[in-house]
């Protein structure tokens, strides 16, 4: 039961049956993943599921999947900085130099037609605008 109440969707006791686990599984993909969430910063939505983006007035913006992860990231906690190894610990997996960060802010904050939604905190990192 505690299980459950933690948020598990489903469990199995032992002794199980594979075939019974293996069904569990299919009936729980059969669910979907529906697992879409809306992260909003002033006019910049981002739609988690689809990578959808809008930015003042509802215009579609389009991102390629690492800016609207980056986008995500700063959505998050859009009062905290996101320092650059963080940014590229969860997006490229620690595979990359630290200017890599500031190019893909760069084409984020041109994308979104606003230089001002992402700020530099000079030497930590960056965070959404006020």
């Amino acid at each position: 039961m505690r299980g459950l109440e933690s948020g598990a969707d489903d469990y199995v006791v032992k002794p199980f049956a594979i075939a019974e686990v293996v069904a569990r599984l299919r009936a729980l993909t059969r669910r979907g993943s529906d697992r879409s969430e809306r992260l909003a910063h002033g006019e910049i939505v981002l739609d988690t599921a689809t990578g959808t983006v809008t930015s003042g007035g509802g215009a579609p913006v389009q991102l390629t999947a690492r800016e609207a992860q980056l986008l995500e990231l700063l959505l998050r906690d859009p009062r905290s900085v996101v320092s650059r190894a963080a940014a590229i610990e969860t997006i490229w997996g620690g595979a990359a130099t630290e200017n890599i960060v500031d190019r893909y802010v760069a084409r984020v904050r041109r994308k979104l037609g606003r230089q001002e939604a992402i700020r530099t905190v000079r030497g930590v990192g960056f965070i959404l605008a006020p």
